[in-house]
């Protein structure tokens, strides 16, 4: 028996979300907390007495990620089972977690070792590191997933260069690659992709090969 709870990000057409988010800035908790508590009385009283029998879940993006954190400690702090609280692009959430113990905004009391345990059950999927999730702690374990999928293609290009099975003076040529000739491989093939001047680059040459092949036509 399981029970998901999903917690949206900022609506950037609703005052308060926006509100919320310059409370996170300041280290506050939300005001969506207040209405996270009669949301958790009303779903535990609709399970009943099983609710304890229940594995319960959260998830969110943005602003609705500390929601989603707050949320699974709210129902870890009244003796709920939560099995793991699932965040995206979360801004950070420990100062809202650390608000809302020091001023008893929640439920019930959260203990170190309840803080300790809900923590371990925490995960962030971040796309990488800004000015707003860097200055922000994390209360759970972060995955920069960007970097990870760079960190891939390094490996990637690493292995195709120097594991590949070629013929001639190629198979020799790569077998003697240095390092900094892949990694200068792998940050120009990045630099291209995400830098404004890589971005024209790329754009540029895509319109010369266009029209190239338009007056070979004509």
């Amino acid at each position: 028996k399981q029970v998901h709870i999903a917690s949206a990000g900022t609506d950037p057409t609703n005052v308060y979300d926006l509100l919320d988010d310059g409370l996170l800035c300041l280290g506050c908790s939300p005001n969506k907390l207040q209405a996270v508590k009669p949301f958790v009385d009303e779903l535990i009283q609709k399970l009943g007495e099983q609710s304890v029998e229940y594995q319960f879940s959260t998830s969110g993006h943005s602003l609705g990620a500390v929601v989603a954190d707050l949320t699974g400690l709210e129902l870890a702090a009244r003796g709920l089972k939560v099995r793991y609280s699932t965040t995206f692009e979360n801004p950070g959430s420990q100062k809202a977690i650390n608000y809302a113990i020091g001023n008893k905004l929640l439920s019930g009391s959260v203990s170190d070792q309840l803080l300790e345990q809900f923590q371990k059950s925490c995960s962030v999927f971040n796309a990488k590191l800004n000015i707003i999730n860097w200055l922000n702690n994390q209360f759970g374990k972060c995955y920069l997933v960007l970097d990870a999928l760079a960190d891939q293609e390094k490996q990637w290009i690493s292995s195709t260069l120097q594991d590949e099975k070629a013929t001639g003076w190629f198979k020799s040529f790569q077998n003697y690659l240095p390092a900094w000739m892949i990694d200068t491989t792998h940050n120009i093939h990045k630099w291209l992709e995400t830098s404004v001047a890589g971005i024209a680059l790329n754009v540029y040459c895509s319109l010369g090969s266009t029209l190239g092949a338009f007056s070979l036509v004509h």
